[in-house]
């Protein structure tokens, strides 16, 4: 099924060890009898939880993928992880997997909050992907995705504070 932006997921509405309807599965892992990437409780929330080299794939959006921005929450349970955020053509073949960026977990058990604009893409495809960049036996969680058109102002992400004096400091942001 072909949804149109805004697209929101919390994963609250499944069970856990379920898959949510919809997204599709690249490369799986098994692990415990179970099958990576799943739904997972963390803590008290209810995550997508991936495992060793397993990637996911939202549903099939509509919209232009380069006219969207899509934001997350992320955890890692093993400090230098990192989530690359893609977009692929066929959502069930890994190969098709173009990587917008990078998204590095630093915080061992910490929820991040994420923002990623998307008009940097210039292919065809119309699903926005999360791949595992890490070592074997780590994961990484994700929850609350938010997807949709990015406005004609940019929220600025990357801020950074430097220079700091009694009176004033430099922020930049990209």
């Amino acid at each position: 099924a072909t949804i149109a932006a805004p697209y929101s997921e919390n994963f609250v509405s499944y069970t856990s060890f379920a898959q949510p309807d919809c997204w599709m599965f690249a490369e799986t892992s098994v692990s415990a009898g179970h099958t990576f990437p799943l739904v997972n409780n963390i803590g008290t929330a209810r995550a997508l939880n991936f495992r060793n080299q397993t990637c996911a794939a939202l549903p099939t959006l509509s919209n232009p993928i380069n006219t969207l921005r899509i934001s997350f929450s992320a955890m890692t349970d093993a400090a230098g992880t990192a989530i690359v955020v893609g977009v692929m053509t066929d959502p069930n073949d890994l190969s098709t997997f173009d990587s917008i960026g990078s998204v590095p977990l630093s915080s061992t058990y910490a929820w991040s909050n994420h923002e990623m604009h998307l008009n940097t893409y210039s292919g065809s495809g119309h699903n926005i992907a999360f791949r595992y960049s890490g070592n074997s036996n780590q994961n990484f969680y994700i929850d609350d995705i938010h997807v949709e058109e990015m406005s004609g102002c940019l929220n600025p992400v990357n801020l950074t504070v430097s220079s700091l004096s009694a009176n004033q400091a430099t922020i930049t942001w990209t």
